[in-house]
This record gives C-alpha cells, structure tokens and sequence, in this order.
C-alpha cells in the first residue's frame, strides 16, 4: 500500500465546484428535489449511498483563495479558506465570504467513517432571507436580512440518513423584512371602522390572504433532533401588531406544522387572530382562525348599537311608565284617609265613570311629555 500522499499548498482558484469531488448521484446533492435512485416514491431525500472515500486518498494542508465556492445550491462568494485532511478527516478550520450578499463564517468536519459523520458551525449576518428560504426551502413569500448562528452535527450513508439524524441548535434574528399574504396593518387600521358583522368578514377575507406586513424585528430559536425541527418561542414586531408562533419542522417527511396568532397594537383588548400552516413546507395549507375576533366585533358593535338606543328606549319607557301609573291612580300608593266603615253588609262605593276618565287622560298628557 505505501504511505498516503500527503500535500501543502497555497492555491488561489477561480470557481470551485465542491459537488465534482464527491462520488454522489447527482438526486443526492443539494437539499431539493424528488428522489433519486434508491429513494421510494414520493421521498425527497435520496437513499443512494454517498461515496466518501475520497477523503481517505490522501492527506493535505491547504489554504485557499477562490472567486467562488459551490456546493449544492449554496454559492460563497470572495473565499478565503483554510483546510487540513488527514486521516480521511476533513476539517474545515475557516471558510469567510459572503453567502446570499451577507458575511459567513462556516467551520466544519467531515469524516469517512463507518457510517460517514458531518458537523457544521455556521454564522450569516445580514443575510438575503428571501433567496436563503428559495435555495432550502422553495419558499418565497418572507423577505429581509436574517441573522443566522447555528451548529449542527450528523452521520448516516445517504441523503435520507443524514437528514433523518440531524441534530443541533440555531438561533434566528429578521430585520426589515416583510410577510406576504397577510395585512396585519389594514386589519388594525380598520377593525374600529366597522358597521357589520359582513364588514368584518370582507375585512379579514382580504387582509388574512392577500397584501403584505413589514416585519420590525423577528426573533427565536430552534432545536434540532432526528431531522426534526422544533420552536416555541417565535416573536415577532410587525406593521399593525405582534405575533408569536410554535413551529415543527420535519425534514425527512418534509412537512409543517406552524401555530400562528397576532395580536392588534390599536385594539389591545381584541383577542388574537390566529394562522395556522400545515402541510408541505413548501406548500402547506393556510387555515385562519378568526372567530374570537369576529365575536369580539359583533359584541362591540351590539354594545354600540345598544348605547345608542338607549336614551330612546328609556323615554319611551318613562312614558309608557306614566301612563300606567295614571290607570292605576298614579305613582306611590296615596295614604290611607280615614272614612266611615260602611255600613255591615253593605257593598264598597263603586268609582265613577268620570274619575276613571280623567286619570286616563291625565296619564297620557303626563307620559308624552305634553303636560311639561
């Protein structure tokens, strides 16, 4: 066998394609696209095995400067690198550039054991959010610069393995950014505007599905375990509210499930509304949860409605009051007057027509306030 090749060099490159390195089929690489060969119907990772054993060719100490650095569908721009394989370990001791128009520091180790094992650091600052969730996600509908650190380890034979054993941690942070398909501003503006319950439900038909939401600030964090990402501490400042979501990622099935709910800043005392995605990560169900908020409106507009009659209603009443109280001889029961006992036996004096008549009338002068 000999001794393994050993090599130390200072290279400087144009366009480095990491992928022609790797003995991989072409469904392997990356982190989009249906199965290749090996991989069951409808899976998105491949089951084909990745051929690694070019690591354990030769040994090397290498520092390069590269216009560009590719693999997959991620392209560092303007690298500086610095590597060491021994072993048939890659250590990846710096790589600086820029990643979607953003600094990015990545330190990494590769190894062609038995299974093959991968561990990543990665740090972004400032970087596109839009084009990062297109490349990883084909999702397109979030924008902003996105502060990202995070570490992540796994190992397995083939793309579905080392998705499936993910694990690790990650850190988020968007600025400036904006959320298409929701209007959580035109909502807040005019919630307090409305005269209908039906006013409500065009309102919230257009503003919870279509338009857009500048984001102030979005921050969480993010858990990793099997392939599985987990959050529940989502925050979020937006144009016209807050909003705070759970999440859980699952990368080998390719699936979401988000748990969304916004809260007004004009109305504080609303209840949220609630979003809820679920499905496909890049094409997952919508489901809005807005009936508290419906009830809340109908309630405030009832109240209105009552508040508003209320003065008209108690006049009425006073009339109508006023007149019974005329049939009946009038208000408080009068006092007692002392009068002869009737005589025993006899019947009690009957009232007289009249006296009967001018109370009647004397209410109804009285209860419509014509009397004043």
């Amino acid at each position: 066998d000999g001794p393994r090749p050993a090599i130390d060099a200072e290279l400087s490159a144009g366009d480095i394609v990491v992928d022609a390195f790797l003995a991989a089929p072409e469904a392997a690489r990356g982190t989009g696209g249906a199965a290749g060969e090996g991989g069951a119907p409808g899976e998105r990772w491949s089951r084909e095995p990745i051929d690694f054993s070019g690591l354990s060719a030769f040994d090397a100490t290498a520092r390069v400067e590269a216009d560009s650095l590719s693999f997959g569908k991620y392209r560092f721009e303007a690298v500086s690198l610095r590597l060491k394989l021994a072993d048939g370990v890659l250590d990846i001791e710096e790589l600086l550039g820029r990643l979607y128009d953003a600094p990015a520091r990545v330190v990494a180790r590769l190894a062609d054991a038995r299974p093959p094992r991968a561990e990543v650091a990665l740090k972004l600052q400032g970087a596109d959010l839009r084009a990062l969730l297109v490349d990883s996600a084909d999702v397109d509908r979030v924008s902003g610069r996105v502060e990202l650190s995070g570490a992540f380890r796994t190992q397995g034979y083939s793309a579905h393995e080392m998705v499936s054993a993910l694990s690790g941690q990650a850190t988020v942070g968007v600025r400036d950014g904006v959320i298409e398909g929701i209007d959580l501003g035109r909502l807040n503006a005019r919630l307090g505007a409305l005269d209908s319950e039906a006013d409500f439900v065009n309102l919230a038909g257009i503003a919870l599905t279509s338009g857009a939401t500048p984001i102030h600030s979005l921050e969480g964090t993010f858990t990793a375990e099997r392939g599985v990402l987990r959050t529940n501490d989502l925050r979020a400042v937006l144009d016209g509210g807050e909003g705070r979501a759970t999440a859980t990622i699952d990368l080998p099935r390719w699936q979401l499930a988000l748990n969304s709910e916004f809260r007004l800043s004009g109305h504080p005392n609303a209840p949220p509304v609630g979003l809820l995605l679920m499905g496909p990560i890049d094409n997952p169900s919508r489901e809005i949860r807005d009936q508290a908020l419906r009830a809340y409106v109908v309630n405030k507009l009832i109240g209105a409605v009552v508040r508003k009659l209320a003065p008209k209603i108690t006049d009425k009443l006073g009339a109508v009051g006023g007149i019974l109280d005329a049939i009946t001889g009038g208000g408080a029961a009068p006092q007692p007057q002392p009068q002869e006992a009737p005589a025993e036996g006899s019947p009690p004096p009957e009232p007289k027509p009249e006296q009967l008549f001018q109370n009647l009338l004397k209410g109804i002068i009285r209860g419509s306030g014509l009397g004043n």
